[in-house]
């Protein structure tokens, strides 16, 4: 299940596509174009609290792999990656076709806890 969830991880930063300008990657979309909007002083307030939203969400995903054995990790499974993907959604609709291969992972981490979670009960 850790390793699962750290592919999720990765996949969550690392995918993109090339361009005749450099790679497009989620990493790129989520940190560095917002931090060189907001060294120029002209983030617009309503992105900017959906980017601060995007960047707690992306943390809570990246606490998964810590919070294994406690009882609520059943309930951070499934919400953060839901609201991650809601908020980059919200943050930069075309880069969501760059995540289907998190939400892919994602759904197979869920199945495989939940089969593992109710068989052991």
């Amino acid at each position: 299940m850790k390793i699962l969830i750290i592919i999720m991880l990765i996949l969550s930063l690392f995918m993109g596509i090339p361009t005749n300008k450099g790679w497009f990657t989620l990493y790129g979309t989520e940190f560095f174009g917002p931090f060189y909007v907001l060294k120029g002083g002209n983030f617009p307030n309503n992105p900017l609290v959906i980017w601060i939203l995007l960047i707690l969400f992306h943390l809570s995903i990246f606490s998964l792999p810590f919070i294994i054995k406690k009882s609520y990790f059943k309930y951070i499974l499934y919400y953060a990656p839901l609201s991650f993907i809601i908020t980059y959604f919200l943050f930069a609709p075309l880069a969501i076709f760059f995540l289907i291969p998190f939400i892919i992972v994602w759904v197979i981490c869920i199945v495989r806890f939940n089969k593992s979670y109710y068989t052991a009960r």
